[in-house]
């Protein structure tokens, strides 16, 4: 049980570091918008996200459905499967075109959207090992 607690809090610590670069992203092209040459970048979270999950079939603890390979978060945890938490990284690529001041306004909102989803899931988690410890007392 403690073990899938940390693993979801490792996998949505991981959600909050993306959605916070993806919010420096987002305000270095708004602050940018008109300097000539600048190239937007954007942060490819979910798709590197789904890459990660179709290689290494990891589960969805509500549904169930595939197998499970470990996660580590510490280098003393057992090793099996391929997929380190610790050492995801999440790439900033390059967009082309012409930026669109209300494309990247309505993406720093959604940006902030799932930032506070993802603040409030892993503060729900804590709060449940919270109550547990309290009540086992």
């Amino acid at each position: 049980m403690l073990g899938q607690v940390n693993e979801m809090c490792a996998f949505y610590e991981k959600a909050l570091d993306a959605a916070s670069l993806r919010q420096k992203v987002l305000s270095e092209n708004l602050a940018n918008i008109n300097t000539p040459g600048y190239q937007a970048k954007d942060v490819a979270f979910e798709e590197t996200m789904r890459q990660a999950v179709a290689q290494e079939g990891f589960v969805n603890p509500h549904t169930k459905n595939k197998t499970v390979t470990a996660q580590v978060s510490d280098p003393r945890h057992i090793k099996f499967g391929h997929f380190d938490m610790a050492s995801f990284k999440m790439p900033v690529n390059y967009q082309s075109g012409k930026l669109d001041i209300n494309q990247e306004m309505v993406k720093s909102v959604q940006n902030q959207m799932i930032y506070q989803q993802m603040a409030s899931k892993i503060g729900g988690l804590l709060s449940g090992v919270s109550y547990v410890i309290d009540t086992v007392k």
